[in-house]
């Protein structure tokens, strides 16, 4: 999708905790259809990964996740 910066912008939660707030994809390439990366620690419960994204302008865009274990 071609979106510009501002019109999707949406937290992401790791096990109910936010990891990133107000990621504005668009705003953070400087361009559209261009890709970002984002890392962040997470706990894993019951050998269960949690991980929510909650719009708070548009809808949520996630192409991609690697998880690594550490």
């Amino acid at each position: 999708p071609k979106a510009k910066p501002g019109e999707r912008k949406f937290d992401v939660l790791a096990g109910g905790k936010p990891t990133l707030r107000d990621l504005d994809v668009v705003a953070a390439a400087g361009a559209p259809l261009t890709a970002v990366t984002r890392s962040f620690p997470a706990t894993v419960g019951g050998g269960i990964l949690d991980l929510e994204f909650k719009p708070s302008v548009g809808q949520a865009i996630v192409s991609s996740i690697e998880v690594v274990k550490n």
